[in-house]
């Protein structure tokens, strides 16, 4: 009987023992805190995302939509580093997106604050059949530019070889411009670019025109010299 009565006492005490090992020996997650300051740069068809890397995460869950107030049922991808690129967007629209960090032990936490971007426009084409047409002092320039331009940038020098550090004017509204003011005899080379928000065109190919002289007639014989 005695012995029996030590024997429960020792099961007791060794149980505890284990139950106090297993309990310190437990490792809990840290609280998961969502990523703040969330910063999006945006691009042509993309937006980049960047935010403070966050202690004791294994990688983060990019989570967006097309429509605000974003949860974990819409689109997402992973990304190890504390910032990724979203490719592939839409230009013009505008997209919503939330960030979670994920714990080492695979525990996803809260969504971050939303933010949201609008991608840009891919840059214009480079317009086409500009010309050149001289005249009294001036030279009028006409071309056909693409649809999405919000205005051009006409390039010129007076030696060839036209570049876009070159002087320039811009033109927005039309698809013609007069250069007036200009010295008679004097040839100018022109190059024009299409501009709009998502960036600047190449240049046009590379066209020129040379001012002419009035020519006054003669009040006594009505000839031109």
């Amino acid at each position: 009987m005695k012995a029996s009565y030590l024997t429960g006492w020792v099961l007791i005490l060794l149980g505890a023992f284990f139950t106090l090992v297993s309990c310190g020996s437990k490792v809990e997650d840290p609280v998961i805190i969502p990523p703040a300051e969330i910063t999006a740069t945006v691009g042509p068809a993309e937006v980049t995302l960047l935010w403070p890397a966050i202690q004791d995460s294994s990688y983060y869950l990019v989570f967006w939509d097309s429509a605000a107030n974003v949860t974990r049922t819409d689109n997402y991808v992973i990304s190890y580093e504390p910032g990724v690129v979203i490719r592939d967007l839409k230009n013009s629209v505008e997209y919503f997106f939330a960030v979670a960090s994920v714990s080492l032990s695979g525990v996803v936490g809260g969504l971050s604050a939303e933010v949201s971007a609008i991608p840009l426009p891919n840059a214009p084409s480079t317009p086409t059949n500009l010309s050149a047409v001289s005249d009294i002092g001036q030279i009028t320039l006409s071309w056909s530019g693409p649809r999405d331009a919000d205005s051009y940038n006409v390039y010129y020098n007076t030696v060839g070889g036209v570049s876009d550090t070159d002087p320039s004017f811009e033109v927005t509204g039309a698809t013609s411009y007069v250069h007036a003011g200009l010295p008679a005899g004097v040839t100018y080379f022109y190059r024009i670019s299409a501009v709009n928000t998502g960036g600047e065109s190449g240049l046009s190919a590379e066209v020129s025109g040379t001012p002419v002289e009035e020519l006054l007639l003669d009040e006594d014989t009505g000839i031109a010299g």
